[in-house]
C-alpha cells in the first residue's frame, strides 16, 4: 500500500468512525530530539523546569520507520531543535515520494544546512517570537540577526533554483511581552519573503507555572489583558491585508470573538475529509517521541505506548488506542484526552 492508497483508506475509515483500522497514520511526527541549543532556555519553554535531553535512537526509527512509506506527511520535530539531530535528513529521505516534510526550528543553525533543507524539506516553521532585537533577546537570549540571515539564505536558494519549497513560516508565541510587536512581525515576514506568518498562544496547565528572571508564566498569558491583545491582533491583520501576507492563527484569535478575516491554512499534509468527529488525531496522527514513547498528539496526558517494549502495530490498534477513538466517537473522552488542553476542546 502506497501513501495515496493509505490516505484513501484512512479517510474512508475515519468517515465510517471505525475503531480498528486497516490503514496506517497519515501524518507521522518523528520527534527526533529533545535536545536544544538555546541556553538558557527560551522563557516560555518547559525546559525551564524539566529537561530530558535525548536523541531518537535509530533502533526506534527501525521499529516504526515503515510507516513513513505510507504517510502523506512527515514531521521531524519535537520539543528540541531538530537541526541538532545528526540524521535529520536521513529520516526526511525515507518519506514516500511526494510526501509533505516539515520541521519547526529556532533558526539559529539554518545557515549550516541551507542546501539540505532545500533538497529534502517541504516546509520549515521558524519560531522567532519577536520583531525587535530587544524583545527577541529577552525571550530567546540569542541573536535575531542570525535567524533572519538563515531565512534569507533559504529564500535566496529557492529563487536561484526556481523552486517553491521549502515554504517558510515564521511563528510568534503570543505573550504580553511581545503582543505589541504583532504588526511589526507581519512586516518582518513580508520583508524576509516568507510564505506565512503564524501566531499562537502559550500553553496552559498546572505544569506551566514558573518564573525566570523578568518572566512570570501565568502573568504573561494574553488573557490577563484581552483588550491589548485584541487591539494588536487587529493591527497585525490590517498590516497583513495591506501587505498581502497570509496569516495562520491557532486557537482563540480575538477574545471578543469577532473576526471575519480570512486566515491561511496551516498545511502539514492533506486536510481532513468531511466528518462529524470533534478530533481526528486518533485516526490520522501518530507522534513518536525521542525516547520511544508514542502519542497521537502533544496534548495527550500520557503516552499511549512505548516502541522500546511494543511494536507499532500493537500500539496503533491496541486497546488504549481503540478506547481513545471510541471516546471521541461517543463524546465520552478517554482518560488520555479528557483533561487535554487542545484546540478541539477550546484551547486558547
Amino acid at each position: 500500500m502506497d501513501a495515496a492508497q493509505n490516505l484513501e483508506l484512512n479517510s474512508t475509515e475515519l468517515q465510517q468512525a471505525k475503531v480498528h483500522l486497516e490503514s496506517l497514520p497519515v501524518v507521522v511526527n518523528f520527534a527526533t530530539t529533545s535536545r536544544c541549543n538555546m541556553n538558557p532556555p527560551c522563557v516560555m519553554c518547559l525546559r525551564n523546569v524539566e529537561e530530558h535531553p535525548q536523541d531518537m535512537a535509530w533502533s526506534t526509527l527501525f521499529r516504526a520507520g515503515y510507516i513513513a512509506h505510507t504517510a502523506s506527511a512527515i514531521l521531524l520535530h519535537g520539543v528540541g531543535e531538530p537541526l541538532l539531530y545528526p540524521r535529520l535528513f536521513d529520516v526526511a529521505s525515507i518519506a514516500s515520494e511526494g510526501a509533505f516534510t516539515l520541521f519547526t526550528t529556532n533558526g539559529i543553525f539554518i545557515t549550516k544546512y541551507v542546501s539540505q533543507i532545500c533538497d529534502h524539506i517541504s516546509k520549515i516553521s521558524v519560531s522567532i517570537d519577536a520583531a525587535s532585537k530587544k524583545i527577541y533577546k529577552r525571550i530567546r537570549h540569542e541573536s535575531l540577526s542570525t535567524v533572519k540571515n538563515g531565512i534569507a539564505q533559504v529564500v535566496a536558494m529557492k529563487r536561484e533554483r526556481d523552486q517553491e519549497t521549502p515554504a517558510i513560516d515564521i511563528s510568534m508565541c503570543l505573550m504580553r511581552e511581545n503582543v505589541v510587536e504583532m504588526a511589526d512581525f507581519v512586516q518582518m515576514g513580508h520583508d524576509l519573503g516568507v510564505d506565512t506568518v503564524h501566531f499562537y498562544h502559550m500553553n496552559d496547565g498546572p505544569e506551566y507555572d514558573w518564573e525566570v528572571g523578568w518572566f512570570n508564566y501565568q502573568m504573561q498569558h494574553c488573557w490577563i489583558d484581552p483588550d491589548t491583545h485584541d487591539k494588536n491582533v487587529w493591527k497585525a491583520l490590517d498590516k497583513a491585508g495591506e501587505l498581502g501576507v497570509p496569516v495562520i492563527f491557532d486557537g482563540t484569535r480575538l477574545f471578543d470573538g469577532k473576526t471575519d478575516f480570512p486566515f491561511a491554512d496551516n498545511p502539514c499534509g492533506p486536510g481532513p475529509p468531511e466528518h462529524d468527529l470533534i478530533c481526528d488525531a486518533p485516526w490520522r496522527n501518530m507522534q513518536i517521541n525521542s525516547d520511544g514513547e508514542v502519542m497521537n498528539c502533544c496534548y495527550q496526558t500520557w503516552a499511549i505506548g512505548d516502541l522500546r517494549e511494543q511494536s507499532f502495530a500493537e500500539i496503533w490498534n491496541g486497546e488504549t488506542q481503540k478506547g481513545i477513538r471510541n471516546g471521541v466517537i461517543t463524546g465520552n473522552f478517554h482518560d488520555y484526552c479528557v483533561n487535554a488542553k487542545c484546540p478541539p476542546k477550546g484551547r486558547v
